[in-house]
Order: C-alpha cells, then structure tokens, then sequence
C-alpha cells in the first residue's frame, strides 16, 4: 500500500516516516501515521501528515486518534519510499491540537507588540457601523505581567494593562467575573494587583467610540496565574533609579526602560549580523585568551604581558648609582622633616587657611619623592626591566596570564 500511496501523487513526492499508533485501529485495523513531502520542499521543511488503516484506505479524520497520538516527532530520511522508514535524519513534529505553535509552550501564543500592531490596523478597516464593535479582530493568546489593574463595575468585571517586553505599549484586557470564575478565579482582585504574570485568552474587539483605547482584548479564558503580592512588589509604579533596579536583576526587565534596552539591543544585533551575512562574512567564536591553564594549553605557547611593562620601566626610569640613590633618599628624608615641621604649626594654629595649604603640598612632595625612590629601587633590581627569581629565572607572578 506504500507504493499505491506513491503512484496517488506525481513522482516527485516521497514517504520521509511512518509511525504505528499503539493500541488504535481504524475500522479494525491499526492505525499509522504517514508523513510525505515533495522532493524539492523537503528541505524547506513542508511536510503533509496523513492517517492510513493497515491497508489502503485513508482515514477521513485525524479524530480518531488524537488523544493516542498526543505531540509525535517522526523521523525519517531519503529520496525513496524504502529509504524513507529509517532512521531519524529529519524530522517532522506533528501534534493533535491543530494551529499549535511549534516553538511555543502555549498554543498560538502571541507577543503583544504582534497584537498591538495587527488591532491597530484592523481596528483602522473597519467600519462605522454601530455593530461594528462586536466584531472580532483577533482570537489569541497573550502571556506578560500586569502593569496596573482595577476592579469595576462592583466586582463584575476588570481592567488590566498587560505587557510581556515586546513593545512599551500595554495591552487593555478586560476579564468579566463570569470568565475569572470558569477559569478558577474566585476574585477578580487577585489578577489585577501589579506584577502578576497571566495568561490570558480571549478576543480583540473594539471598544466603543470616544474612548483612550482603540481596542482591547475581552478574556475568554485564563490560561495561568502568577500570583504577586502588590504590597511586597518591589517595583513601583513610580519611576525607580538605576541604582535601585541593579539590587532587583530578576525584575528589572519588566521596567520600560530596561525593557526597551533589550529591545534595541536585540535590534542593533539583528542588524549587524544580517549585514555581514548579506556581505560574505561568516560569524565565528574566535578563542578568548584567559588566565586559566586548561588541558594544558599554557605547554603549547604562552602569552605574557611582561615585556611591555618591562619596556616601561626601563624608558621611565634611567640606572641609578649608589650615590644618586643615596640623593634620592635623602631628599625623601628631608621632605618628611619639613611635613613634620608643617603640622606642628598646624596644631598650634588650626585654623590658619595657609598653614594647611603648606601641609598639602609638603605631603605631595614627600609622596613624590617616595615614589622616585622605590621606581628606583626597583630599577636596580630589575637591569633588564624583567623581575627574577632567585635562580634568576623571569618571575611571572606579576604577569596578567600568570594569575592563576
């Protein structure tokens, strides 16, 4: 019945799996799902998913075995009907609820930027007839955390603007008591207080005319509740500092600021790479020199920044002789005499402005001429600019590549 199922199609089309659905028959046989393609769309990932019987009729309806089947991923490789049964060289992922996204934990969930945009611009066709409001825009599914929130009409229904990051405008939702009530919410209070994560199904329709919102979205069903305590949410609805936001890492990407950050990030990445690629280049991970000796790579080459800091020293500072390292010393002694001296008179005189401005600057000599000292010092240790050990081997402890 193989080849009968390819003789049914032109010769370009090719079985790429097939699967036996445990414990199911249709009309006393047992079922199988069959997935084809034609050659040339293979590759594009356009897949056709039938149901067969043990034979060759084909059943009329996925019904039958949609609670058996579940979500299966079928494998399958090569340009023939034989081939096609083994191994899982390429795969088709077929599930039971049709319109499920592939890539999504939820089906059919849409990010709001998308509701936005595509309400936005089916609100703007539509009509100026007055039923023009009960019309549905748009049947989805919405995921972010809630923004702010209001009971009204005494408990009857609620306001909430959700957003989820993917554009700072939020989404109005309005959630009736009855739909909080067939979804498991006892109180409409308990999603509207701000931080809360939802997710939310329900119809884009219009709201009425001479209202802010062009649309919103009226729930049908509530997916998922977080559940936030707004008296212990540490992000206000007033604006916060950056400071603060840098103490709350797990939050502070539900800020508008910090979440437009991430959306021009995203932006400015997309554009780079796609230059590049529509220009040749290829995006590679070149190797990162670090500290760490792994596998033993430091055996292979060794990277140090010794000698840079050793041509430092040895342009800034000249050779010293005994005598002019005694003058250098002796200079710093001196300024440590006058320093002395300065704050004596300081202390008996406090509060003489030009006393301690004589301080201040008695100190910068003092610290200047230490510093002459011990650049000389360590010129004389080092005649090459390289610090060694004992044996006289180049000491890398200093050396950036060498912290271990």
């Amino acid at each position: 019945w193989w080849d009968e199922r390819l003789e049914s199609k032109s010769a370009d089309w090719s079985v790429l799996s097939s699967l036996a659905v445990p414990d199911t028959t249709v009309d006393g046989r047992e079922a199988v799902v069959v997935v084809v393609a034609k050659k040339m769309e293979k590759e594009k990932g356009l897949f056709e998913v039938e149901l067969y019987d043990g034979g060759k009729k084909k059943s009329t309806s996925m019904d039958k075995i949609e609670d058996k089947v579940g979500a299966l991923t079928l494998g399958g490789g090569g340009d023939d009907a034989s081939s096609g049964h083994s191994g899982p060289q390429q795969a088709a992922e077929f599930s039971k609820t049709k319109g499920k996204e592939k890539y999504s934990k939820l089906f059919n969930k849409t990010s709001i930027c998308d509701v936005v945009q595509k309400g936005s611009s089916l609100a703007e066709q539509g009509d100026s007839s007055e039923n023009c409001d009960d019309e549905v825009l748009l049947t989805c599914v919405v995921c972010g955390w809630v923004k702010t929130g209001r009971v009204a009409g005494g408990g009857a229904f609620a306001f909430i603007e959700l957003n989820d990051g993917s554009t700072p405008v939020n989404l109005q939702i309005m959630v009736t008591k009855e739909a909080g009530a067939a979804s498991g919410v006892e109180e409409l209070k308990q999603i509207t207080s701000t931080g809360c994560s939802l997710a939310i199904e329900g119809d884009l329709k219009r709201t009425p005319k001479g209202t802010k919102q062009k649309f919103e979205l009226k729930c049908t069903k509530i997916a998922y509740v977080g559940a936030c305590d707004g008296a212990t949410y540490p992000i206000a609805k007033k604006k916060t500092t950056f400071e603060f936001l840098r103490s709350q890492l797990h939050l502070r990407a539900r800020t508008n600021t910090i979440s437009a950050v991430a959306r021009v990030r995203n932006a400015l990445a997309l554009a780079t790479h796609l230059f590049f690629q529509q220009n040749g280049f290829l995006y590679v991970h070149t190797p990162i020199i670090g500290t760490s000796d792994a596998e033993g790579a430091g055996e292979a080459f060794m990277v140090t920044t010794l000698p840079a800091q050793a041509d430092a020293l040895v342009k800034g500072q000249a050779l010293l002789s005994d005598e002019e390292l005694a003058s250098l010393e002796a200079a710093a002694s001196a300024a440590g005499g006058e320093v002395k001296e300065a704050k004596t008179a300081l202390k008996e005189d406090p509060k003489n402005p030009d006393l301690k401005q004589q301080v201040a600057q008695k100190v910068a000599v003092l610290l200047a001429s230490k510093e002459k000292v011990e650049l000389a010092k360590q010129r004389r240790a080092q005649p090459d600019g390289f610090l060694r050990t004992k044996d006289g081997t180049i000491d890398y402890k200093k050396d950036f590549f060498g912290l271990k």
